[in-house]
């Protein structure tokens, strides 16, 4: 159960980059820190979703194990705000612009 739970959550938060990626790309220059804060934030509130899920099935005796104070949890949202980062700082360089050497048609 804690596998899928963690599974579920990192596919929802991966969609949820590439969602934005897609909306960076067409963004300027003004547009971009509003994005981004608001990239960040719903990233913030799919934790607390996924948190309030846990304590949930908790309630009802169905435990996942995220460690104590859901530390797995807070840990995989450092992560994927990480790579969300990784991700605007490569739209910003221009990196995987479509035409650029690595272009990827995401």
């Amino acid at each position: 159960m804690t596998t899928i739970f963690i599974l579920t959550y990192i596919l929802v938060n991966l969609i949820l980059i590439i969602r934005f990626y897609k909306i960076l790309i067409k963004q300027k220059a003004l547009g971009l820190a509003l994005i981004v804060l608001s990239e960040y934030v719903l990233i913030w509130l799919n934790t607390e979703l996924f948190n309030r899920i846990n304590q949930y099935l908790s309630k009802n005796e169905i435990y996942i194990e995220l460690g104590h104070s859901s530390l797995l949890l807070i840990l995989l949202m450092m992560s994927v705000f990480g790579l969300a980062t990784i991700v605007i700082l490569f739209r910003s360089s221009g990196l995987f612009n479509s035409n650029s050497i690595l272009g990827v048609g995401i």
